[in-house]
Order: C-alpha cells, then sequence, then structure tokens
C-alpha cells in the first residue's frame, strides 16, 4: 500500500533476482552483471552453496 500523497523525492531502491539454476550459473558474469548495475539488493534462487562459495569473493570487494 502506497501512502496518499506519495512523498517526493528519496533515491530508488534497486533489486536484482536471478535464479542460478542449480548453480550453474557463469558466478563471473553474474559478478558483473552485479558491478555494472550496483543493486541495493540481490536475491539468487537455485544457489547453493557451492555457488554462492565461487560468487562471493568476487563481490566482496562492492561492499
Amino acid at each position: 500500500m502506497l501512502p496518499d500523497p506519495v512523498p517526493a523525492g528519496g533515491r530508488p531502491f534497486t533489486v536484482l533476482t536471478f535464479n542460478t539454476f542449480l548453480g550453474d550459473a557463469d558466478a563471473d558474469e553474474l559478478a558483473a552483471l552485479i558491478e555494472a548495475r550496483r543493486p541495493d539488493v540481490v536475491a539468487l534462487t537455485e544457489t547453493g552453496v557451492p555457488f554462492a562459495n565461487r560468487l562471493s569473493p568476487l563481490v566482496a570487494p562492492l561492499g
């Protein structure tokens, strides 16, 4: 539910969601996408620990 009237100003909040297809996605490509888009939140489905371990060091420097 949005307030009425909707407040003016502020900063956009961006979310990137990505299905890693059981961890078979390319971690380097996903890291590049995250770096290029700089979302506030990243939600990954079908990831698993092995994929997370590959991706984590690639995006850690981004904060």
